[in-house]
C-alpha cells in the first residue's frame, strides 16, 4: 500500500484552487474534472454560459466550481471537423491559462469509439496489420507532437477510450470470441503508447488505460491481468461509471476499485460519470436518459439531486482511495444546430446557468 500511496500522490492532479472549505475531507491532490469536448461546436453556435445568473466565460465558470482538470476527446478524422487536434489545442490553451490540468483521449476512430463501436478511421481500414501498428505509433506521436509545440501537452493520454473490448476493430478487438486476439491487441496499445513516450521521453505524461465499468471487479482484473502479462507500461487505471448503465450503487464501486488497486497496485481514476438533473428535453434529440431509466433511489432527477448524487459518490473515491472523479458531458447543453442527447445530465441547465453542484460551498 505504500507503493499504492506514493503512485497516487505522483499522479493525482492539483490546482491552485483549494477544495478546503468546499468539502474539507477532499485532499487538494484529487482530481475533480470535466469533459468538455463539444464546447468548441456549443460556442461557434451562439450558445453562452452563466454563473449565478452573470454571462462568464466557461472555464471561469469551471474554476469557480473548483475543477481542476479538464479531458478532451480527439477523433481522427470527423467529417465535420469535431474532436480535431486543432479543437484540443484551444481548449486546452483556455483551461492551462486557469491552471488546469489536461486529459487528452485517443479515441483512435473518426467518430464515437465506445464498447459498441471502435471503428478504425476511415484511412485505415485497408492497412496491413503491421501497416497499422505503424500508423498508430505515428499518428499518435504527431499529436503529441503538435500540442508540444503549441504549448499544450497534455498532463494525462488515453490511448483508446472504453478499451475493454479493443479498439482498431477487427484487427484490435479482444472478448468473448476474440479472446485469441489479444496479442494483437496490446501490439497495438504498445504501439500507441510508444507514440506517446517517443515525445514525452523524461515520462512526464500519465498513461490512462480505461476500462468501461467502474463496477465490475471480475472484469477490470481480466483486462488488467492481461495487460500486466503483456507487460503494457501505464500508469492509472481509468474506470467509468454510470449508475443508469452499470444498474450498480455506490458499495460494488468501492469493492471494484479497492481490489484493483490491491492487486494491481496502480491508482485509480474515476474518468467518466454523470447524473440527470431533470428527466425533462431541450431539445428534440433523442436522449440517452429518460422516464423509466434506473435511477439511485437516494438521487432524484433533479437540480439538488445531481449535486447530492456527485457529492457522495465523490466522498465515497476519496475514502476508497482513488485519485479522482470526472464528469461527463459537462457542458453538453441543447443549441439550435448541435442536438443534445445528454442535456438532462449536463452540469448546466437548459440555457447554460450553472446547476447547484458548480456553486458547492458558496451562497447562491
Amino acid at each position: 500500500m505504500i507503493l499504492l500511496l506514493a503512485l497516487m500522490l505522483a499522479f493525482s492532479g492539483c490546482s491552485s484552487n483549494s477544495m478546503e472549505g468546499i468539502y474539507p475531507e477532499i485532499p487538494d491532490s484529487f482530481i475533480v474534472g470535466a469533459d468538455i469536448s463539444y464546447l468548441p461546436e456549443i460556442e461557434a453556435l451562439g450558445a453562452t454560459y452563466s454563473f449565478n445568473g452573470v454571462p462568464m466565460d466557461f472555464f471561469q465558470i469551471l474554476k469557480e466550481g473548483n475543477i481542476n482538470t479538464v479531458r478532451i476527446r480527439v477523433w481522427n478524422n470527423h467529417p465535420k471537423g469535431e474532436a480535431s487536434v486543432q479543437n484540443y489545442i484551444a481548449l486546452a490553451q483556455r483551461a492551462k491559462a486557469q491552471g488546469m490540468k489536461v486529459m487528452l483521449v485517443f479515441h483512435y476512430s473518426d467518430t464515437w469509439a465506445d464498447p459498441g463501436n471502435q471503428s478504425k478511421p476511415s484511412a485505415w481500414k485497408d492497412l496491413t496489420f503491421e501497416e497499422l501498428k505503424l500508423e498508430i505509433r505515428t499518428y499518435t506521436q504527431e499529436v503529441i507532437e503538435t500540442t508540444k509545440i503549441a504549448g499544450v501537452l497534455p498532463d494525462f493520454v488515453q490511448p483508446g477510450n472504453e478499451i475493454a473490448s479493443g479498439f482498431l476493430w477487427e484487427d484490435g478487438r479482444i472478448g468473448g470470441d476474440a479472446d485469441e486476439n489479444w496479442d494483437n491487441f496490446a501490439k497495438l496499445l504498445a504501439s500507441a503508447i510508444q507514440g506517446i513516450r517517443d515525445v514525452d521521453t523524461e515520462n512526464n505524461i500519465s498513461i490512462v488505460l480505461h476500462h468501461q465499468s467502474g463496477s465490475d471487479k471480475n472484469s477490470q482484473y481480466w483486462f488488467f491481468k492481461n495487460i500486466e502479462q503483456r507487460n503494457i507500461p501505464y500508469d492509472i487505471v481509468g474506470l467509468s461509471y454510470y449508475p443508469f448503465f452499470s444498474l450498480s450503487g455506490f458499495d460494488e464501486v468501492v469493492e471494484a476499485v479497492s481490489s484493483t488497486m490491491d492487486i494491481f497496485q496502480k491508482p485509480v481514476l474515476i474518468v467518466e460519470t454523470a447524473y440527470p438533473w431533470t428527466f425533462d428535453w431541450g431539445d428534440s434529440t433523442h436522449n440517452v436518459f429518460g422516464r423509466g431509466s434506473f435511477l439511485l433511489p437516494e438521487y432524484p432527477a433533479t437540480p439538488e439531486g445531481q449535486k447530492q448524487y456527485l457529492e457522495e459518490f465523490i466522498k465515497e473515491m476519496v475514502v476508497a482511495g482513488t485519485s479522482g472523479v470526472m464528469y461527463w458531458g459537462a457542458e453538453w447543453i441543447p443549441v439550435p444546430g448541435h442536438g443534445s442527447m445528454w442535456e438532462n445530465l449536463a452540469l448546466f441547465d437548459f440555457d447554460g446557468n450553472a446547476l447547484p453542484w458548480l456553486y458547492r460551498g458558496r451562497e447562491r
